[in-house]
């Protein structure tokens, strides 16, 4: 179920996603790779499925690492080419209006609760 809130963020999206938004997404699939590998930092609730990797019960680990390293070299290569329709940036102005009005009307009906 989605809630109202749910809708507008998803209505939202185009002013998030950017070429910003990519790049911290490339840092966190580096992460984890490197939390597959067994390197990094990792947060605690990943442990359990990474000692499973490192131990074979994963099937196919160097599939999944070869595969996120693709992705990653692709991404990477089309925002180095500017072959991608992202703006630059996030319209932080959009996000920040929304971000602001969302706490408001959920303060506001807490108090009427």
């Amino acid at each position: 179920m989605i809630t109202p809130l749910g809708e507008e963020l998803r209505e939202l999206a185009p002013n998030v996603l950017s070429q910003r938004a990519v790049r911290r997404f490339l840092g966190y699939l580096n992460s984890q790779r490197e939390g597959l590998l067994g390197g990094g930092k990792r947060n605690p609730g990943e442990r359990e499925h990474v000692l499973r990797a490192k131990v074979g019960e994963v099937p196919d680990r160097q599939d999944v690492v070869a595969s996120i390293t693709g992705l990653e070299v692709e991404i990477a290569d089309r925002l180095a080419s500017g072959r991608t329709p992202l703006p630059a940036e996030p319209d932080l102005v959009a996000v920040s209006e929304w971000s602001t009005g969302a706490h408001r009307r959920q303060w506001a009906s807490a108090e009427s609760a």
